[in-house]
């Protein structure tokens, strides 16, 4: 059985999935948890080269990549980014030279989809690897909500009354969000849009 969840591309997406993933195989489930995204590719369109990833912040990191007719004084920077990846950039850099590079064409936006998938990958095999390790390690890693947050659902999966749990925890997933509150109140809508 698998369950393929699209679009997700942040850091705490991931530390989730992994949790949900690990949940499930503890109570006997042969649920496997899938995910795909196309941040990795988009956030070149912006000429972002990715460069690390941070997990208490659950965020991505990255510089911009000038376009060849933006390159600062000094030349071309590309043989100076920075890599988490080197066996993936060693693979581009050598396939690839500057003057190929510096023409932003459709090779440079393969290359530099390529690479930023790679620190994608990372990012998502550190999140594994912290969700499927010690709570010790894991909770001196990530933020304190997001560690109520992924306790929350190791219990809502091993619970009999998984929705009660969900109730429990139904605030910090709302703060965490960014959901606000809805005011109901129809009579006041129709007053303020003049229905």
């Amino acid at each position: 059985k698998w369950l393929h969840v699209l679009g997700l591309s942040k850091i705490n997406d991931f530390l989730m999935l992994g949790q949900v993933q690990r949940s499930l195989n503890e109570v006997g489930s042969n649920m496997q948890m899938m995910t795909d995204s196309s941040s990795p590719s988009r956030a070149t369109v912006f000429g972002t080269w990715y460069t690390d990833f941070d997990i208490k912040k659950g965020s991505m990191s990255g510089i911009h990549v000038p376009r060849h007719e933006d390159i600062p004084l000094g030349g071309h920077p590309y043989r100076y980014l920075p890599s988490i990846c080197p066996e993936i950039d060693d693979i581009i850099f050598d396939t690839y030279d500057i003057p190929t590079l510096t023409k932003l064409d459709s090779h440079f936006y393969g290359a530099m989809v390529l690479h930023n998938f790679a620190v994608f990958q990372e990012a998502i095999d550190f999140c594994n690897q912290l969700t499927n390790g010690h709570k010790y390690v894991r909770n001196q890693l990530i933020s304190k909500d997001m560690v109520i947050v992924l306790d929350s659902i190791d219990e809502m999966i091993k619970s009999d009354k998984p929705l009660d749990v969900f109730r429990k925890y139904e605030p910090m997933y709302k703060k965490l969000s960014g959901t606000i509150s809805v005011n109901n109140n129809t009579k006041k809508a129709n007053e303020f849009f003049q229905f």
